[in-house]
Order: structure tokens, then sequence, then C-alpha cells
């Protein structure tokens, strides 16, 4: 198999997000050499790169024709409906992923439970540019958060196996929620 990628919130050509994260790039067309340089670094032609959201705030192929792999996109708030499948392999709201024995619930968005949370599955977000911590089996795969590289599926397989699993059936307070149990 080939390997495998994970990424969110590289944001082509979004000038604006260069101040609002404080990424030291001057300006756009220095993130988005930098951000492809480093997207190349490490992705090699047929790998498959998952992109959790806000790709390009417009323009997408731009982007694509430049970088090696084959690339799958979730749309994030920056990905209006209109998007384009221009040199994605598909484009979706969600999605799932099962490589070997590992299931992978992929979003934009955080969630607190997802499909097989309390089976051990992992979770893979973006949108929070590595500002917010969620416990469990759940990662923030956005280039803000890893020095704005993509995160290889052993990377990210080695970082979540160890953490604990999403309990739905856990309220608030920690105590079994026993209506589901009676």
């Amino acid at each position: 198999m080939n390997n495998v990628w994970f990424t969110a919130d590289e944001h082509y050509n979004h000038a604006a997000v260069i101040k609002h994260m404080k990424r030291p790039f001057s300006d756009v067309a220095e993130m988005n050499d930098a951000l492809i340089e480093r997207n190349n670094s490490l992705v090699k032609p047929g790998d498959r790169v998952y992109h959790l959201g806000d790709f390009a705030w417009n323009n997408p192929h731009l982007f694509l024709d430049r970088m090696n792999g084959q690339h799958y996109l979730i749309r994030g708030n920056h990905d209006y409906r209109d998007v384009k499948e221009i040199g994605f392999i598909w484009v979706k709201d969600v999605s799932t992923l099962t490589v070997g024995d590992y299931y992978f619930w992929l979003s934009h968005y955080a969630h607190a439970v997802w499909p097989r949370s309390h089976f051990g599955s992992f979770h893979l977000h973006g949108h929070s540019h590595g500002q917010l911590q969620f416990p469990g089996r759940t990662l923030d795969v956005g280039v803000d958060s890893h020095g704005f590289l993509p995160y290889h599926l052993d990377e990210v397989i080695s970082e979540l196996k160890s953490r604990p699993w999403t309990d739905h059936h856990i309220s608030n307070s920690g105590i079994a929620n026993k209506e589901v149990y009676e």
C-alpha cells in the first residue's frame, strides 16, 4: 500500500490566516510555497493525502498541480460548497477510512463522539489550528500544530493507540448513564 498522510487548515491563498495564526511568513506567496515544499519533502507521487478542510481560499487546482500525492478533501468551513473536484480524488463532508486494523473518522470539526469511538477508533480533524486539546483518540492534524507538515499514518497511530477510548455511555460527571444499562 502507498503511504498515507493527513493534514488540515493549509489555507492556501488566504493572506489573513498569516496574521490570525501568527504564521512565520511575510506574505501569502511565501506561505503557499513553503507549504507545498514541506508537503513534497515527505509525500511521494503515489501517496494518499487526506486534507481535512480549509485547503484553499480559492483556486485549489493551482496548488494541487504542484503537490506530490493523490489528494482527498474533507470540506471545511472555508472550502465553499462550489469547490470543484479538480485535482482531488473525491470531495466529501466527512468520511471513514480503514487501514489494516485501524478505523478512522475524518472530519474538519472535532467531535465528542464519532462512529466506533467506543470501540477504539481514531478521530482526525482540523479547524482548531492546534488551539484546543481534546481527550481520547482525537488528533488535530492541522499544519499549525505540526511544523506546517502533514502527519504520516504511522505517526498518527503511534500518537493515538495508547490513548483511552471514548465511552459515550459516560455522563459529564463520569458516572455511567443508568438508563442505558437498565
